[in-house]
């Protein structure tokens, strides 16, 4: 994802005039990418990408979204970057296009913060066996994670979708399990 140290130049030759007279979503997120190559300060140009990655993926632009990721130069933007791009085509209605973009996340805590959403995106949705599904990974991650904390943080977002999807039994048992590791720890 990260290039290296090579440093895009905007297009000075570009004519922003056709889509300043007709703006569109499209247009407009092209104009604002090529602006923010003009960005001298690294961190400055980093934040401005990150804001223009979360429209693109909003709007539903994937490959803009993720040309874009290849552009940051911190790798924690980079990893939120990633799970914005997986929520977003989550609301958008692509579970499996999220799934895939939770997939290259490189941290298991992100993972498992993008999963969350996408379960709960999906819970929303009326669409209980997918969130389940989704539930089912998010766990298989969670027992991963170091931080007791997050486990449990993690383990009441699961029990709130489970009993969106009435499955309060499942709920509950996860709800015991969060107090018992909140107590233990």
């Amino acid at each position: 994802l990260v290039p290296g140290n090579s440093i895009d130049q905007a297009d000075p030759t570009r004519d922003p005039t056709p889509c300043i007279r007709d703006p569109s979503p499209g247009c407009l997120l092209v104009e604002a990418s090529e602006s923010a190559k003009a960005i001298p300060k690294e961190d400055m140009r980093d934040w401005a990408l990150g804001e223009i990655l979360a429209l693109q993926a909003k709007a539903g632009l994937t490959q803009d979204a993720m040309a874009t990721v290849r552009r940051i130069n911190d790798p924690r933007l980079i990893m939120v970057a990633l799970r914005d791009i997986a929520e977003s085509l989550a609301k958008a209605g692509y579970f499996e296009e999220a799934l895939a973009a939770c997939k290259i996340i490189p941290d298991s805590s992100k993972i498992a913060d993008a999963l969350a959403s996408i379960a709960e995106i999906l819970a929303e949705h009326d669409n209980a066996e997918q969130a389940r599904r989704i539930v089912t990974e998010l766990l298989g991650i969670l027992v991963t994670l170091e931080d007791p904390l997050r486990r449990v943080a993690l383990r009441t977002i699961v029990a709130k979708i489970l009993n969106w999807v009435g499955d309060s039994k499942a709920a509950t048992e996860q709800i015991e399990l969060a107090r018992n590791e909140a107590v233990s720890e």
